[in-house]
């Protein structure tokens, strides 16, 4: 009766430590995806200005990331504590060693290979649309406004704007 009782207190113990440690990992999911949504939906008009808004998705593109990964940290405790024999989450090394392209990075890519970049994001998202021929025959003139943005920096920017200084 003696081994009974520890062996059920050992399962007590255990099942406590697995709520605490579940309950934990949740409560900072939930918050981490309501950060998330909200500033996805805070950002979005920043992301569409020219110019800066590249800098915007950089840095929510970031901050995602980091999330995510301390998401796959998140569930890997959990596995380890239902099943400590078994693998953790291969991708956590991936995830959160992902680096993130700097707004320079983006820049030269879309100013270099615009049609390339925008096919790569299509293979993500199901429902984006090719480009248009008569966009795509137009993009050597964008891109050349882009890099008088870039060129031109602020000033530029609020000129194409229309915004006083």
């Amino acid at each position: 009766m003696a081994k009974v009782q520890q062996a059920n207190s050992r399962l007590k113990g255990r099942a406590a430590r697995l709520r605490t440690v579940t309950r934990a990992a949740v409560k900072r999911t939930v918050a981490r995806s309501a950060v998330a949504a909200t500033r996805a939906v805070a950002t979005a008009p920043a992301k569409a200005f020219p110019y800066l808004g590249t800098a915007v998705v950089v840095g929510v593109t970031a901050l995602e990331v980091r999330s995510f990964c301390k998401t796959i940290q998140d569930i890997n405790l959990i596995q380890q504590e239902i099943a400590p024999s078994e693998a953790l989450a291969e991708n956590e090394l991936e995830v959160c060693g992902m680096e993130v392209p700097t707004r320079d990075d983006v820049l030269n890519q879309i100013k270099t290979e615009p049609v390339r970049m925008w096919n790569r994001s299509r293979e993500f998202l199901n429902d984006l649309d090719p480009i248009p021929p008569h966009v795509e025959d137009q993009l050597d003139d964008w891109l050349e406004n882009s890099k008088t943005l870039i060129r031109d920096g602020r000033d530029g920017l609020f000129r194409m704007l229309r915004v006083p200084d």
